[in-house]
């Protein structure tokens, strides 16, 4: 059972199946992404979005918030379970009870326009539910970038979308913190590498904009063509990326991993007029944090998670207990300490890209 969702990406009118999952209490891995959903909405405000998108008219058995439960808050395999187990769930979690043909009729326009306005509200409060100060920074825009990706049919060579395993689709998405809005949301192929993604939003950049950017979409040249047009960034870069102090060649490199024994846990340092990479590209700053105990071994723990996903592990993996950033904002419009925090609001946009993509169940696509 699917709900078609159109949009326009790369000048082909792509289809989303939006599939509607069922109860599975042993699959917990988006357990944060309930918790989340349950704290912020209150039955009250779900019923007034349900108003407010033609989706609720008239009271009926199965209030907004059981078709919210049902369709994000059950997870499972989507879009393979009959409408008759689908009730059966309903009933058996929530008390409802209603026949299949009228949870059918459910699945109309407004339940699409009703799932995708909870799941903005939701993307909208996360990213503001912040104890940085965003307001007071003297930047025109704030503008944070990331993606994820879906899997395609792998019976159906005709997607036209490819991966590394098999075909898939990526979708980007840049979020703009000042004012709480989507700039760019774009399905680009999954083979498709991030960077050149940012490169086709250069010409976007405005002067006064600072950008946030993930290890994925590092260029140096495209940080050059950002400070360029009068924009910001901060960027991370590799723990193992070449750092020079001048343009000596015959200066030997240090990596991020040689300031360890300077910082303690939890401790930021700078290093102003830096060097990077061997094309020695200048950078006015280079900011380092090392990671709290208890972020260490958080980290870890998210890594070993991901291993048991794939089902193998490495033997070999060393650990980094320091990130390191290169930004050309000025030590009085964000200081050494505020980097960190300020570049972790990335990770609330990889989280939601990450479980709101099941709250949608995208399971299928089609030209």
């Amino acid at each position: 059972m699917t709900i078609l969702i159109q949009c326009e990406a790369e000048n082909e009118r792509m289809v989303f199946a939006l599939s509607c999952p069922t109860l599975s209490p042993q699959k917990i891995d988006w357990i944060p992404f309930v918790h989340t959903f349950k704290q912020i909405f209150s039955a009250e405000y779900v019923n007034e979005i349900a108003v407010r998108h033609g989706f609720k008219k008239r009271n009926r058995k199965m209030k907004p918030e059981d078709f919210i439960a049902l369709c994000a808050l059950y997870n499972e395999e989507t879009g393979v379970k009959p409408l008759s187990q689908l009730c059966a769930t309903l009933y058996d979690v929530k008390k409802v009870n209603i026949t299949g043909e009228a949870l059918n009729q459910r699945f109309n326009k407004q339940a699409v326009a009703f799932l995708k306005a909870m799941f903005q509200s939701l993307f909208q409060k996360q990213l503001s539910d912040s104890l940085f100060p965003i307001e007071s920074l003297p930047f025109h825009r704030i503008r944070i970038l990331d993606s994820t990706g879906f899997k395609t049919p792998t019976d159906d060579p005709d997607t036209g979308y490819q991966g590394c395993a098999q075909p898939s689709l990526k979708v980007q998405v840049e979020y703009e913190m000042k004012q709480g809005e989507f700039l760019h949301l774009d399905i680009r192929n999954g083979k498709e590498h991030d960077a050149m993604y940012a490169a086709a939003l250069l010409n976007t950049v405005q002067p006064g904009d600072l950008l946030l950017r993930d290890l994925g979409y590092f260029s140096l040249e495209g940080l050059e063509a950002i400070h360029q047009q009068g924009g910001y960034y901060i960027s991370r870069v590799k723990h193992n990326v070449k750092i020079y102090r001048t343009k000596d060649r015959t200066e030997e490199p240090k990596c991020a991993e040689d300031f360890m024994k300077e910082l303690a846990p939890g401790e930021t340092m700078e290093v102003r007029n830096v060097y990077i990479s061997q094309k020695r590209m200048p950078q006015p700053r280079l900011i380092l944090y090392r990671l709290t105990e208890q972020q260490e071994r958080a980290r870890e723990e998210k890594w070993e998670q991901r291993q048991k996903k794939m089902k193998h592990t490495s033997k070999h993996r060393q650990t980094h207990p320091i990130y390191a950033y290169i930004t050309n904002t000025s030590a009085e419009d964000i200081g050494k300490e505020a980097v960190y925090p300020l570049y972790s609001l990335h990770g609330k946009l990889k989280f939601c890209l990450k479980y709101g993509s099941r709250f949608f169940g995208f399971t299928g696509l089609k030209k």
